[in-house]
This record gives C-alpha cells, sequence and structure tokens, in this order.
C-alpha cells in the first residue's frame, strides 16, 4: 500500500470520493486502503489516499507521498482501526 496526495485547495472533492468508495465497497478490497482529508489551514483540503500502487492511475493528479501529518485529518473511507491511527481532530 503506498499513500496518495492531491490538493484540492477550496475545491469540491466529491467525485474522487464517490470514486474511492465504489473500490471501497467491492467484496475483496485490501485491508488498510483508505480515504482521508486533511487541513492545516481552514478550507484548504488535501485528500489522502492509500492504495496499491497498481490502483493510483484511477485517481488523476494524486502524487506518491508519506502519510497524512496535517493537525486536522478526518476519515472519509477505510476500516475502523486503520483510521484511528490518523485521525486528528484538532481545530
Amino acid at each position: 500500500m503506498e499513500w496518495f496526495k492531491k490538493f484540492f485547495g477550496r475545491d469540491d472533492y466529491l467525485s474522487d470520493q464517490e470514486k474511492f468508495a465504489v473500490l471501497h465497497r467491492a467484496s475483496n478490497v485490501p485491508r488498510g486502503m483508505m480515504m482521508l482529508a486533511g487541513s492545516s489551514k481552514p478550507l484548504e483540503y488535501a485528500v489522502y489516499i492509500r492504495l496499491p500502487e497498481q490502483m493510483a492511475p484511477m485517481f488523476a493528479g494524486y502524487e506518491k507521498c508519506e502519510a497524512p501529518s496535517e493537525s486536522w485529518v478526518i476519515g472519509l473511507y477505510g476500516h475502523q482501526e486503520d483510521l484511528k491511527e490518523y485521525i486528528k481532530q484538532e481545530r
């Protein structure tokens, strides 16, 4: 599993979220696959996805990165136990 990031600023990331949701609901989703949204400033969003590298081309504009480090990160999709490691809500 690799991390990828795309900066959305104040733009809507709903279409990427819906695409990830379809993948995540598939019956053979690998454990550890997740999607997070993070922000270091209000309304300045970056979206992180963690998935097998061969799936990355499905998400145009995402670049390989480290795990999220923002002070505020929410979980959009993923197994609860995996998400607990990354969720931060300090505002």
